[in-house]
């Protein structure tokens, strides 16, 4: 990074951090109830910090399609885990993975997702469990938006809001809210140090709550460039704690190209 450029992206993230608020759902200064100009210049600052922290915009615009080693497991309702070990194609422009393994009978499978929950297998299907099928469809799809992190919200639609420190499980963070996300995002939060992305909310970001918690572990892809998640961990909110302890889906990545 440009250090004139890395030493202005953590000016401002310790204005963000001098200026926040403490609870973990508030909305930034306020002007008689209305979202300030101050607020959503600094939530778009921080957005563009932290993508500066894993390679920059520029970098991610032109990256390739990666291929992965991909250990994934996905739960059910009752918690029931499938695991499996995977082939990912991962194409972060388009928003597409292109996945397949190998079944309990021996059979090779296919599929491909889109971020806009679209998917279908396009080989082997039969191969697996009813139940299997739809939660692989499902979770590799939301994986397919997750996967490119605070870049989300440099594209839109979805758009950053007010930016403010929080307290959560005893670590700092700053809380970025989202404005207007198809995908039903509601905010990121990003280590203040690091300016890499921790967590992300989704369908909610309060306790008790009908939403998830995705929360990201990097690596730096030296061939490429790019801060990519090595490990994404999806788990619904709690009914005491945001961060649940009811899984959803759980990626980890190895040998990534």
């Amino acid at each position: 990074m440009n250090p004139t450029r890395a030493c202005l992206a953590v000016a401002s993230l310790l204005m963000i951090l001098g200026a926040g608020c403490n609870g973990p759902n508030g909305a930034g200064d306020m002007n008689n109830g209305q979202m300030t100009q101050q607020d959503l210049d600094s939530g778009r600052r921080v957005v563009e910090s932290a993508v500066e922290a894993i390679g920059g915009a520029e970098k991610w615009r032109s990256v390739r399609p990666l291929r992965a080693k991909a250990l994934v497991t996905v739960y059910d309702a009752q918690g029931a885990a499938y695991v499996s070990l995977q082939d990912h194609v991962i194409d972060l422009n388009a928003g597409r993975i292109d996945a397949s393994g190998q079944a309990a009978a021996d059979q090779g499978w296919a599929l491909t997702v889109r971020e806009d929950g679209s998917g279908q297998f396009v080989q082997g299907e039969s191969a697996l469990r009813p139940e299997h099928r739809r939660l692989l469809l499902d979770s590799l799809s939301l994986l397919a938006h997750r996967l490119r992190g605070p870049v989300n919200l440099t594209r839109g639609p979805g758009t950053p809001v007010s930016a403010e420190t929080v307290s959560l499980r005893g670590r700092r963070l700053i809380r970025v809210g989202v404005a207007n996300d198809p995908q039903g995002t509601q905010a990121y939060y990003f280590d203040p140090d690091s300016r890499l992305l921790h967590m992300v909310t989704a369908g909610g970001d309060a306790v008790g709550e009908d939403g998830t918690v995705a929360l990201y572990d990097y690596e730096l892809l030296v061939s490429r460039g790019i801060g990519f998640p090595k490990r994404v961990r999806i788990v619904r909110i709690g009914d005491f704690s945001l961060v649940g302890q009811q899984p959803v889906v759980d990626v980890e990545y190895q040998r990534v190209e």
